[in-house]
């Protein structure tokens, strides 16, 4: 790891990470590009501001998952599980997103993130 100005710097372009166990693992900030996460488990992995630009997410593990302001541009996310992920800030245009369990009350359009309330209804 390179450090700049007190920050780490993670690479791990094209990184081949199949069916690896990433629960709850620090990889903020950190370049996926093109990586190889199928069937990976990132339970409650923090990426936040992860770079996963054409990433193979499928089957991946992302329950509970910090996605927030993660670049997942043309990731491939079929079949991944993101229940309970934040995604605030993902950017998601031309994701795969085939079957993919997606976090209660979040719609993707055009490739962002977008937070549905839930009605509330009143007795009369």
């Amino acid at each position: 790891m390179t450090t700049i100005v007190g920050h780490e710097v993670r690479n791990m372009e094209h990184a081949d990470l199949t069916g690896a166990n990433l629960y709850s693992a620090d990889l903020s900030d950190t370049n996926l590009m093109n990586a190889v996460l199928f069937g990976a488990n990132l339970t409650e992995a923090n990426l936040f501001g992860a770079n996963l630009i054409g990433a193979d997410l499928i089957c991946a593990n992302l329950h509970n998952a910090d996605l927030r302001r993660a670049d997942l541009r043309k990731a491939n996310l079929t079949n991944a599980h993101l229940f309970g992920a934040s995604l605030f800030g993902a950017d998601l245009r031309g994701a795969i997103l085939d079957h993919a369990i997606l976090p209660e009350g979040v719609k993707i359009v055009d490739g962002w993130v977008v937070y549905i309330e839930k009605e509330v209804s009143t007795p009369i």
